[in-house]
């Protein structure tokens, strides 16, 4: 979950009053997510999703900054290899199973697996013999991650890392509920009625091309502070459809809005228009030119 609201990109929003005994959110998202096993998931829809579901060790704050999640504190060692987290004394999962070390232990395990085929397993290649494991090199129990008991969790990284904890935020490293994952396996622990969260939200239903839909989590740590009851999450790969449920009121947040119609939304709906910074990555192009091509791959 973000704390507060971060939006990414451009979007429009429009909050209702709240009126109603039950504040519901309708959200616009790019298309459905392939899967909500976020060791398998690899797109921005999909991260949106799950930071509704699950926390990780630290989350983002309104301003992007990773602040203290599913952990409460941290320290570092002198050498800035060695990382010890202590778990929220009051963190449960969905089912009111306490949160441990002990999950995020399975997590990271199961991230490194080469079996698993995480999609995004190199984010957190900084961790000791991650890359080895990963790519069958080394087995599991080389992996630098160690519950040191129910509340305290170590990770040992090959290198200083000073942004490793911002790494911790990503989606891939949320927890799994492992008695879920054990008890049905596969993809079926992602299915509404199967899926163990640890986040501000439950899964309540998944009905591809039409909607998301969560609620509130009684057993998030935070509870008191998710003000939002009940979450629908409605894909719209065409951004004008999104854009026109939106002025019609049956939308309140569009995660996009098409280029062709930004002077439109500037002009009409500039009060609920917002625009975030853009994004930070790095692109690759592979180009084949003629051997001799200064641009030609090596």
């Amino acid at each position: 979950m973000v704390r507060g609201i971060l939006m990414t990109g451009v979007c429009l929003m429009a909050l209702a009053g709240a009126a109603s005994a039950e504040t519901v959110l309708n959200r616009g998202n790019d298309t459905d997510p392939a899967t909500l096993d976020q060791q398998h998931t690899t797109t921005v829809s999909e991260n949106r999703v799950l930071r509704d579901l699950y926390e990780g060790l630290l989350v983002q704050n309104e301003k992007g900054e990773a602040i203290p999640g599913a952990a409460s504190s941290w320290d570092i060692s002198e050498d800035g290899l060695i990382y010890t987290f202590h778990m929220r004394e009051n963190a449960k999962w969905s089912n009111g199973d306490p949160v441990t070390a002990g999950d995020f232990e399975f997590t990271f395990h199961r991230i490194m697996d080469p079996k698993t085929a995480a999609g995004y397993a190199s984010v957190l290649y900084a961790i000791k013999n991650a890359e080895e494991v990963a790519t069958g090199k080394m087995p599991l129990d080389q992996l630098g991650v160690k519950a040191l008991d129910d509340k305290t969790l170590q990770i040992t990284l090959k290198n200083p890392a000073p942004y490793f904890l911002e790494l911790l935020t990503h989606q891939t490293g949320f927890p799994l509920n492992r008695k879920a994952v054990e008890k049905f396996g596969g993809d079926k622990f992602t299915l509404p009625g199967n899926l163990v969260t640890n986040g501000a939200y439950t899964l309540v239903s998944f009905n591809p091309n039409d909607k998301i839909s969560m609620k509130k989590n009684p057993n998030y740590w935070d509870a008191s502070n998710v003000k939002i009851d009940a979450a629908n999450w409605i894909p719209f790969e065409d951004r004008a459809s999104c854009m026109r449920r939106f002025e019609a009121k049956e939308v309140d947040i569009c995660s996009d809005v098409p280029a062709e119609q930004m002077d439109y939304v500037k002009k009409n709906l500039s009060g609920q228009f917002r625009l975030a910074p853009p994004y930070l990555g790095i692109y690759y192009i592979d180009i084949k030119g003629e051997p001799s091509s200064k641009l030609r791959d090596p």
